[in-house]
């Protein structure tokens, strides 16, 4: 009994000596290790290593290519990426240019873009008339205060829409020019 109450004193005083000693510790710091994220410039090359060992190999399509495109293929996707591009303009220009019109239908290819202007908002709708697919998008508009501005803008846009609707109803003169153009014609 008395080694069991030695055991226990001297274990009671070697806490008390333990818990009495002064706690040291250093402040936290952190520091990014990517040099993208401020860390140390001189890691990148090692991470880019890494990163590539770790980037999985591009799968083979059917023909035995890795899905990079040919040069024409590249030609012909900027090629149409410039038509669209010029075919978006001439819309944007019919709805917002210097003669705006109030209503307009444009086709192309298998889809009826068709918009409509109020003094509150543009309204866009796309018709895929091959899903039957309908998306409509609405842009709202700088809105006048001052009332005598605003009816001046209606009757000029009022008068300027049958102008306009008859050159956008049906299949665009934006369309057919692209067309002459695509055909050397």
């Amino acid at each position: 009994m008395k080694q069991v109450r030695l055991v226990a004193m001297s274990a009671a005083a070697l806490a008390a000596v333990s818990m009495a000693s002064a706690a040291s510790a250093q402040e936290l710091k952190f520091q990014f290790i990517n040099p993208s994220f401020g860390g140390n410039p001189f890691n990148s090359d090692h991470l880019l290593a890494i990163a590539t060992a770790q980037r999985p190999d591009k799968p083979a399509s059917e023909d035995g290519t890795t899905g990079e495109l040919t040069e024409a293929q590249l030609f012909a996707r900027q090629i149409q990426s410039r038509l669209l591009s010029a075919l978006s303009s001439s819309v944007v220009e019919a709805i917002t240019g210097s003669n705006p019109g109030t209503t307009g239908e444009f086709t192309v290819g298998d889809q009826k873009i068709s918009f409509e202007r109020t003094l509150s908002e543009i309204k866009l709708t796309i018709f895929d008339n091959t899903t039957g697919e309908n998306t409509v998008i609405s842009v709202p508009v700088l809105n006048f205060s001052n009332s005598a501005a605003s009816a001046a803008l209606s009757a000029n846009t009022s008068a300027e829409s049958s102008l306009l609707g008859s050159t956008l109803t049906g299949t665009s003169s934006v369309e057919g020019s692209l067309l002459t153009s695509l055909t050397g014609q």
